[in-house]
């Protein structure tokens, strides 16, 4: 006959959020798309996130006070041409909002895989 499995709930506490958002962060890194995963091991349990984001940020500013080259505006002539600006890395605007288009928690404890009560909703909020 069948017999009833009896699976593990796990409580998500407010430091795993900050820990598993932290992560995410740093794997999002200055990018607008996130496909990937992060983890997180401890030695009560082992998590992981799962995810593609979409990542809206703020606009990001000038630098160099507003100028062509950051140069007062001007141009800089080089035999009757325009010389290139030194290569600046690109500038990412502060998270404005990210959208899951998917996800998945996973967490496994040393007795095996566990469910938990992990929430996007509550998570978001360490993220933005």
């Amino acid at each position: 006959m069948f017999t009833e499995k009896k699976e593990l709930m796990f409580s998500i506490a407010p430091e795993i959020y900050q820990q598993v958002a932290s992560a995410l962060l740093e794997a999002i890194g200055d990018k607008e798309f996130f496909n990937g995963s992060v983890e997180l091991d401890t030695d009560e349990f082992r998590s992981t996130l799962r995810t593609t984001l979409i990542i809206y940020r703020d606009k990001c500013t000038e630098r160099g006070g507003g100028g062509t080259l950051g140069l007062g505006g001007g141009f800089l002539g080089l035999s009757g041409g325009v010389a290139a600006a030194p290569a600046e890395p690109p500038c990412a605007g502060a998270i404005r909002d990210i959208v899951p288009v998917w996800w998945e928690f996973s967490l496994s404890l040393p007795e095996g895989e566990a469910e938990n009560d992990f929430s996007w909703r509550e998570f978001k909020s360490y993220l933005v």
